[in-house]
């Protein structure tokens, strides 16, 4: 894909909120990627790497399974990622 621009908060509500996965990767999305999924307890992969991101929102941390959703699959790229069970420095491909 070469999607770009800023990746729409509308997208992480679509099916009434009730996605699995979202892989987003080698885009060309900028600005924030969004948080505050709702329902947070269906998303289990969440992968948006190698994107023009400057920062995520720091709510992503929360879908963690080891905190309170169900998500164990999350790629993003080290500059932006604030999650401490996600982020490793150098290693910001993680799973569960």
């Amino acid at each position: 894909n070469q999607f770009s621009g800023s990746f729409p908060p509308e997208f992480l509500s679509m099916g009434g909120g009730r996605m699995e996965q979202i892989v987003v990767a080698n885009n060309q999305f900028t600005g924030m990627f969004p948080g505050n999924f709702q329902p947070t307890n269906f998303i289990q992969a969440l992968h948006f790497q190698n994107n023009d991101f400057n920062r995520m929102n720091e709510s992503i941390c929360d879908l963690h399974v080891m905190e309170r959703g169900e998500l164990t699959s999350m790629k993003i790229d080290c500059a932006i990622c604030v999650c401490r069970l996600f982020c490793n420095p150098g290693n910001c491909t993680a799973s569960v």
